[in-house]
């Protein structure tokens, strides 16, 4: 929040700089994410910096903080790019030049160069400490799981990410309240402040190349993969309001800051992760219940479940159990992958539960609309293969019986036991 309000400063008051502050942090997104251990927040943090450095003329030090994002996360060399783009860019096309003292050999070697370096160093030490230069198993085949493997999903991918970066959670007002705004930028471009240029060449960069990054190699499509762009769109608004609706800016705030709020505390009609709004709040109480029960009815039994129930389960460090539970992990809930495993582990108990979140029936849902056009059905299907089992879907499945079954708004869950 610092570094939005640094950013936001260099263009208007402290008043209207915190305001746009306050705007940012009520984003349904970040304000949920700022809660969890998700190292796309830092990256996005260290990557607000990166932007100030470069808008205050400070190359060695932006240089510095594409490293560290690349460090704190694979993904993070993004970021690094972004960067190089937007120089590349205005190298290239911009006259004058908004970036006059960059070559363009320091800017293949730094931005782009030196950030690609820390993710493979990173890689090394992950291959030599755990042996797997890509981290984590288990997530890398989830987001491979989740690559867009065809035109139809990377179609949805696409129109995803380009809903995430303009409407998600409420973004959608921020982008119509600024929209005159930018044209009125448009029209008086070539006597902008150069400051504010840079800004927007900046911002732009981020979002096409986060976007058109994260549609590609992605994986998951996740708002939260997309932040540091988005945390760079949410003061460009506040500071294109403040400068270009004078009267109307603390018209604009309110109106911004109440959908904002409406979203985090109303859930969308439409399929998103569960950790963007408040109903993760929810998940997270159905899991304590579920956890609760398994210690008192099967304590010693094994149980196949997935992430992140399987860490919540076997790390009494999360809170979720006073001992660890033996888990048998699986990657999704379909009804192959759980037949297989009861077959493997016919003993095992059941705990399944919805993986994202699931937008109840009805007319307002913008899904059901836009599965009448072929391409995207056929992507979403493709996209949602590894949506969860309904529990109900479990009956199916012979040996097993009911235990218990949870429902915490959206949120669904259940317990199952073999039958011995």
């Amino acid at each position: 929040m610092l570094g939005s309000y640094r950013v936001a400063r260099l263009f208007t008051s402290p008043v209207r700089a915190s305001t746009a502050v306050v705007v940012t942090a009520l984003y349904p997104v970040l304000f949920v994410q700022s809660t969890l251990v998700q190292l796309d927040l830092a990256v996005a943090a260290v990557s607000v910096w990166a932007v100030y450095a470069l808008l205050t003329d400070r190359f060695g030090y932006c240089v510095i903080l594409c490293c560290c994002a690349a460090g704190i996360k694979a993904t993070g060399f993004v970021t690094g790019i972004s960067c190089f783009a937007a120089m590349l860019i205005d190298y290239s096309l911009v006259r004058p030049r908004l970036f006059p003292n960059i070559t363009l050999r320091r800017l293949i070697l730094y931005p782009l160069g030196l950030p690609l370096v820390t993710t493979g160093a990173g890689m090394v030490l992950n291959y030599v400490v755990l042996n797997a230069a890509f981290g984590d198993l288990g997530i890398l085949r989830y987001n491979l799981s989740s690559l867009a493997s065809s035109p139809q999903r990377l179609f949805v991918t696409a129109v995803n990410r380009i809903w995430h970066l303009t409407g998600h959670m409420g973004l959608w007002a921020l982008t119509a309240s600024t929209a005159l705004p930018a044209l009125r930028l448009y029209r008086t471009w070539p006597s902008s402040n150069a400051t504010l240029k840079k800004f927007c060449l900046l911002t732009a960069s981020f979002a096409l190349v986060y976007g058109i990054t994260f549609t590609l190699i992605g994986g998951a499509v996740l708002a939260r993969y997309v932040l540091p762009a988005t945390l760079l769109l949410l003061p460009l608004g506040g500071v294109l309001a403040s400068l270009f609706l004078t009267r109307g800016f603390f018209l604009v705030t309110p109106f911004v800051i109440s959908v904002f709020v409406f979203s985090l505390v109303v859930e969308p009609p439409y399929h998103t992760a569960l950790e963007d709004g408040l109903m993760y709040q929810k998940f997270i109480t159905l899991h304590q219940k579920a956890a609760q029960k398994l210690l008192a009815d099967a304590p010693r039994e094994r149980v196949i479940t997935t992430w992140p129930a399987t860490d919540e389960l076997s790390k009494p460090l999360l809170g979720y159990v006073d001992h660890p539970l033996s888990v048998v992990p699986v990657p999704d809930f379909k009804e192959p992958t759980i037949a297989e495993a009861t077959a493997t582990c016919p003993d095992c108990w059941l705990f399944v539960f919805n993986t994202e979140f699931v937008p109840a029936r009805s007319g307002f849902r913008p899904g059901d609309l836009l599965r009448r056009f072929s391409p995207w059905a056929r992507g979403q299907s493709e996209q949602r293969a590894s949506e969860t089992l309904a529990t109900t879907d479990l009956k199916a499945l012979r040996n097993y019986r009911l235990v218990e079954r949870f429902n915490f708004g959206s949120n669904f869950g259940s317990i199952w036991a073999p039958i011995r």
